[in-house]
């Protein structure tokens, strides 16, 4: 259980640095904890902004503070969502 936990965790990570290559950003997208979406990307509002017009990605902007954009994407969603139900199980056992 736990090596399938470390598996999405990596495909997270994969997907991060595919969105970095979407949207064409200088500076990296940072992968954050949240207490409402459990993970969602971090980046800076300019570079966010520039790079989602210009992708064919569906994006949803979570919340912006202080320059900074945090958001999701589809993928994402459906990882987290793997990851919560394999995490809930492990915890049970």
């Amino acid at each position: 259980m736990n090596k399938q936990i470390e598996k999405i965790k990596l495909k997270i990570n994969e997907l991060k640095k595919d969105i970095e290559d979407d949207l064409y950003i200088s500076k990296k997208i940072n992968l954050v904890e949240s207490e409402l979406y459990t993970y969602a990307f971090e980046v800076d509002k300019k570079d966010g902004d520039n790079g989602m017009r210009k992708s064919k990605n569906e994006y949803k902007i979570l919340s912006v503070k202080n320059r900074v954009m945090v958001f999701t994407c589809p993928q994402l969603k459906e990882l987290v969502n793997q990851y919560l139900e394999l995490y809930e199980k492990y915890n049970e056992e």
